[in-house]
């Protein structure tokens, strides 16, 4: 059964990927919706864009027509609010000189949408939109702001290399299948604090980095479980919390960030090295109870040690008794000198103590 699912989404993706090749390689024609065919087709070229009305736009997703663009200019606002689409849109490298709202929209699972190397020159609104199928806005450019907020991606949602030159908002979204944002630039605040993250989401090599909201923890908010390795994203994560003041989740995530860099370290050695002695003992200096836990271990177990069978070097008959409650009673003693020995630029005059708990035992001065 999953090789049959397998040779399915292969056949799949190659027939989007003959369709989009076939698309690109067009020649140049008017906007039209050809006769007995259900799709709208406009193409232009590099140089010379064909122009489109966005009001022929509204018609043709009005009419349920999927919709083929190439290299055109659509001149107006597309306005297709709370509407459903059945069938795919490709509008590719193409420039849109008006808003795009498109609120509370759902693509259907068979209606995938393209908009990859589009210029969106003002607004693009996609809040509370349902995206079904394959999202691609990847190389685009997002000149207004980019609004997201509330909309749900069941497929990956691919962004790579797209260009924001304002505010980027997914405020309350949900990433089913993950997210690609590699290669993007992010010239504003953005904001990611979602609803629900799934999958893996990519945030490799991104440039302009300003200020990302995004929660690291491990809830169904954060992003901790779902990141991509990608070092240079790691630091400007790092430093965006720690200039937030979000100093708990940046320690988190620079915590995390050493882990997953050890893991790929070439050599095995050092990676158990730093394992050992960096993660698990000191906790890279930003987790001061993994610290606490290793240092109570170095002086609770030799303190026990100590109150039951080290011959202190003053030798006093009851710290040798074998009865239980005298063993019980050495306890506290014995971690005194545990600690008096871990810590030796510290004085706690342990064996003092130990003469005087002799005395409180038995009323003998002698030793």
């Amino acid at each position: 059964m999953q090789l049959f699912l397998g040779i399915l989404t292969l056949c799949l993706i190659s027939c989007s990927a003959i369709a989009d090749w076939n698309l690109l390689n067009a020649k140049p024609q008017p906007f039209s919706s050809p006769e007995g065919k259900n799709y709208v087709i406009a193409i232009g070229t590099n140089d010379n864009l064909e122009i489109v009305e966005a009001s022929d736009i509204e018609k043709a997703l009005t009419e349920g027509k999927a919709i083929r663009l190439l290299n055109v200019k659509v001149e107006g606002n597309i306005r297709f609010v709370g509407s459903i689409v059945k069938n795919s849109i490709h509008i590719i490298n193409s420039s849109f000189n008006g808003e795009g709202d498109f609120r509370g929209s759902t693509f259907d699972r068979g209606a995938s949408l393209d908009f990859q190397r589009d210029t969106f020159n003002q607004d693009a609104d996609f809040r509370g939109c349902t995206f079904k199928g394959n999202t691609f806005f990847s190389s685009a450019i997002f000149k207004g702001g980019a609004f997201f907020g509330g909309s749900t991606f069941t497929r990956t949602a691919n962004f790579s290399g797209c260009y924001f030159n304002k505010d980027v908002y997914f405020t309350s979204s949900t990433f089913s299948e993950g997210a690609i944002f590699s290669l993007s630039t992010f010239n504003r605040d953005t904001y990611f604090n979602v609803k629900i993250f799934k999958g893996i989401i990519h945030f490799d090599r991104v440039s302009g980095f300003y200020k990302m909201w995004i929660y690291w923890d491990n809830s169904q908010y954060g992003i901790k479980r779902h990141l991509h390795y990608d070092e240079t994203f790691y630091i400007a994560l790092i430093k965006n919390y720690r200039d937030m003041g979000w100093l708990d989740q940046a320690d988190d995530a620079y915590y995390t960030y050493r882990k997953e860099k050890r893991i790929r370290r070439y050599n095995s050695w050092a990676r158990v090295a730093e394992q050992i002695f960096l993660e698990e003992t000191f906790g890279y200096g930003v987790k001061p109870l993994i610290f606490l836990c290793f240092f109570s271990f170095l002086w609770i177990a030799p303190g026990l040690y100590y109150s039951i069978f080290l011959r202190c070097r003053i030798r006093y008959r009851n710290w040798f008794s074998s009865l239980i409650h005298d063993k019980l009673r050495r306890i506290p003693y014995g971690l005194l000198y545990s600690l008096d020995t871990l810590t030796p630029g510290i004085e706690f005059d342990s064996l003092l103590s130990l003469k005087k708990a002799y005395t409180i035992w038995t009323g003998n001065q002698d030793g």
